[in-house]
């Protein structure tokens, strides 16, 4: 399922690079835009609390969105299915959220939205060049937030996996 790349967010108001992962896997399941210019969205920043600081309660869009995230990776899978939310670290961003929403298996080439710094004019990326990117390892000090993984051996989800919820009906 291909969106057009234009309707995706590729830019954010405040620190809600979480809230706009979840608009664009939103749009990307759905096809249903909800606009950053709209009162809806400004309610959606408030509700995740990403208006001047992280999302912290960006479960509750997840909940409204009827979005759910079923399955985390530690590196990318060899058959990818889409939208897969990546945990990145960039020098002009710092922590951030980003979403890959199309990928190329020949060249391992994603393409990424809200990571215009990174990526090319239409958001593409060379996996091996993401990957250096990708916040979480082995060793290092993020907290490990995989509730099957031990705490001390394994790393934090480098990727997961987002579907509508079937049980929730979407508005």
């Amino acid at each position: 399922m291909r969106r057009e790349w234009k309707n995706f967010h590729n830019s954010q108001k405040y620190s809600e690079c979480q809230l706009v992962t979840a608009l664009n896997a939103y749009y990307f399941l759905t096809g249903k835009i909800i606009k950053q210019d709209s009162k809806r969205y400004e309610n959606l920043v408030d509700l995740c609390f990403a208006r001047y600081g992280a999302a912290i309660n960006i479960n509750k869009v997840h909940k409204k969105l009827g979005l759910k995230i079923t399955k985390h990776y530690i590196s990318l899978p060899n058959k990818v299915r889409l939208p897969l939310e990546i945990s990145v670290w960039h020098k002009s961003y710092g922590f951030h959220s980003v979403l890959i929403v199309d990928f190329e298996p020949k060249s391992k080439a994603c393409r990424v939205t809200n990571f215009k710094m990174a990526t090319n004019t239409q958001g593409w990326i060379f996996h091996e060049d993401l990957n250096h990117l990708l916040r979480v390892g082995k060793g290092n000090s993020i907290v490990n937030s995989c509730p099957k993984c031990d705490k001390d051996k394994e790393p934090r989800w480098q990727y997961r996996l987002f579907e509508l919820d079937k049980e929730k009906k979407n508005e």
